[in-house]
């Protein structure tokens, strides 16, 4: 078994994002979905991109009879007269021809397999949505956006072993891909280049958004273990008794015990 691991950046940006949005960030506003008069879906970046397996957020935008604009991401819009308040994450409702959303209800992750996506697409859609307390179900107009995929988090992709060898032990070989290209032909990229990577548990897809565009793939071994203890070091000499024959005299030190000898090596 292997693990793979991208080097696409927008996860970790997103990780912040997130944790700064569902902390101590704006007011969270009901709104009438009667009263939305247009609405928009897209990521939050304001791109209509994305690229497989790599998790982006998405703003919902809407526009009210009163002019404002609402947003579920940004407060700054002042929605309704308010400021600092975001549209309450629990009347938004999301779906998207490909993949899942993550934590947080606004976090999507595109399905990793850009053969999914390569012909059509991810379209998003969109729509506020509440329920009163007799049971009735408002819906807002639904909003659509379609995204074009993009190969940049797949530009570097490493196989690797899962979790570090046990003390004292070297790290198991990495994994023995056997990597195929081909070129292909989509409606976004009709130069694309297709790369099939086995490594004996899995096939994983990767594009290029042309044949000349290099990928990089890399078979990690596994992490060697950890340095043993040393054995300890030997005990000291006793002191000995005091010899002068003065009353309650202080004997003599004992001496320092010897150092612990040196850890084992670690493995590769």
């Amino acid at each position: 078994m292997s693990n793979r691991i991208g080097m696409g950046a927008g996860f970790f940006a997103l990780a912040a994002l997130s944790a700064g949005l569902w902390g101590c960030g704006p007011k969270h506003l009901q709104i009438n979905p009667e009263d939305v008069v247009d609405l928009s879906v897209r990521p939050a970046s304001g791109q209509k991109l994305f690229c497989p397996g790599d998790p982006f957020q998405i703003e919902v935008v809407t526009k009210m009879k009163d002019g404002s604009s609402c947003s579920s991401v940004n407060g700054d819009r002042g929605c309704l007269g308010q400021e600092d308040v975001v549209i309450d994450p629990d009347i938004v409702r999301l779906e998207a021809t490909s993949g899942q959303q993550l934590r947080g209800k606004f976090i999507w992750q595109p399905d990793p397999n850009p053969l999914t996506t390569a012909a059509s697409g991810l379209t998003l859609k969109g729509w506020i949505e509440t329920k009163s307390e007799s049971g009735k179900v408002s819906k807002s107009m639904v909003g659509e956006s379609l995204l074009t995929p993009v190969y940049d988090c797949m530009k570097e992709t490493i196989f690797t072993v899962p979790n570090r060898a046990p003390d004292g032990e070297h790290g198991a070989r990495g994994p023995n891909l056997q990597v195929a290209v081909t070129s292909i032909s989509t409606p976004y990229y009709p130069n694309a280049a297709l790369i099939r990577i086995d490594d004996g548990a899995q096939r994983v897809y990767l594009m290029s958004s042309s044949y000349d565009q290099p990928i990089r793939i890399m078979s990690r071994g596994q992490l060697g273990g950890m340095g043993l203890s040393g054995p300890p070091g030997a005990r000291g000499q006793d002191g000995s008794n005091d010899t002068s024959g003065t009353p309650c005299a202080k004997g003599q030190d004992g001496q320092d015990g010897a150092d612990g000898g040196p850890g084992q090596q670690g493995g590769d």
